[in-house]
């Protein structure tokens, strides 16, 4: 089991990889039988599992938005679990649109050097909130 620090390392790395190498080189960051639990704004499904969930949730983003990015602005400590406050930026697909969604994902179940488990919430508050974290 990977101590606290160690964990935020990992969430942190895990973006690094992603942002630099693309979804499958970020692949051995998660757990082959996690799930990644998008906001209650989302209305495609309530879950995606494993690497294949984390596939078609990159394929989904990548229908509806072009140039779409994580830009990461704080990886808290939270005892067991790690929250992440990013941003997703990009523009709505074939449009001059500009996005810029704040979301809070509460990284938990990890093991072995990977995530088990990924809930979405759509403001930073409520994922501090929901893991219990400082403000």
């Amino acid at each position: 089991m990977f101590m606290s620090g160690e964990n935020v390392d990992l969430v942190r790395h895990a973006f690094e990889v992603y942002d630099s190498e693309g979804m499958e080189a970020a692949l051995r960051f998660f757990a082959a039988d996690m799930v990644w639990h998008p906001t209650n704004r989302w209305l495609e499904t309530d879950a995606y599992s494993g690497h294949e969930g984390m596939r078609a949730v990159e394929a989904e983003w990548a229908a509806n938005f072009d140039d779409w990015r994580w830009e990461v602005h704080d990886i808290r400590d939270a005892g067991e679990q790690v929250v992440a406050l990013v941003e997703m930026t990009g523009q709505v697909k074939g449009s001059d649109i500009p996005l810029s969604r704040p979301l809070g994902l509460v990284v938990s179940d990890i093991h072995d050097g990977t995530m088990g488990a990924i809930h979405a919430y759509p403001t930073w508050a409520e994922a501090v909130k929901a893991a219990g974290a400082q403000e």
